[in-house]
């Protein structure tokens, strides 16, 4: 992956909002920590985040929008990792609506922002509510986080979350392996990974490629390259394997 490849300066000034399948959580943490090695970082969400996801080293600010501003302003280090949600409940931080991390955006108060906005229970797959994924309007980045098992396992309850809203969306069989065009119509779907994404030539769009420790074999890498060929709504796709510790 090309992330930390200069990636300091070219991130700065950014809301990057990560919406997808499981892997959102443990990217952004990731990416924060890189990021953080020279700017001012902020994760939140626009849903909620396990207070036992949080990694250790970051500065945790709980409370309103107007106070979140506040207090991370008074810090005044010119580096370093801050998380921030609305309010504690059931052993989870509650994020803000969009337009509260579209103000955070807005003042200055951090070099970037990341953002988890959409859920999926840790599977790999998902199918979409009406009113997912939560997208803030200042994003100038989406990453849209998919699980490798997409490319070489049949699709039923067992990864894909949601599975009605999937498969009636979609438009393929349960319990199939999808072939290549399959894949690529339902990363590109507007109604399935690219719901409500951001439009505008100056918003960037990046595919996510989760556990590419799965893709270990010749004919997965094969239908891999030739996903890679056909898409055309993607300007990067990243390969990662997160829980290797892979970026």
């Amino acid at each position: 992956m090309t992330f930390q490849s200069g990636i300091c300066e070219k991130w700065k000034g950014n809301l990057i909002t990560v919406t997808g399948a499981g892997g959102k959580t443990s990217l952004i943490f990731a990416l924060g920590n890189v990021l953080s090695e020279t700017l001012r970082v902020l994760i939140t969400t626009t849903t909620h985040i396990g207070c036992n996801e949080i990694p250790s080293g970051f500065n945790i600010t709980v409370g309103r929008a107007d106070s979140v501003k506040e207090n991370i302003s008074l810090d005044k280090a010119d580096k370093g990792s801050f998380f921030a949600a609305s309010r504690i409940a059931a052993g989870k931080y509650v994020g803000f609506p969009p337009w509260g991390i579209d103000s955070f955006f807005d003042a200055g108060i951090v070099d970037v922002i990341l953002v988890e906005g959409d859920g999926a229970k840790k599977l790999p797959i998902k199918g979409y509510k009406s009113n997912e994924p939560v997208i803030p309007e200042r994003t100038s980045c989406q990453l849209i986080v998919i699980g490798a098992e997409i490319f070489v396992e049949k699709l039923d309850e067992t990864n894909v979350f949601r599975p009605d809203r999937f498969f009636n969306v979609a438009g393929v069989d349960h319990g199939k392996v999808l072939t290549p065009g399959e894949i690529v119509r339902i990363l590109e779907h507007p109604g399935i990974f690219l719901k409500s994404a951001p439009q505008g030539h100056d918003v960037k769009r990046i595919l996510v490629i989760n556990k590419m420790d799965l893709l270990d074999g010749p004919a997965a890498r094969k239908k891999l390259q030739e996903v890679e060929r056909q898409l055309s709504k993607f300007d990067e796709v990243w390969k990662v394997s997160l829980k290797c510790g892979k970026l």
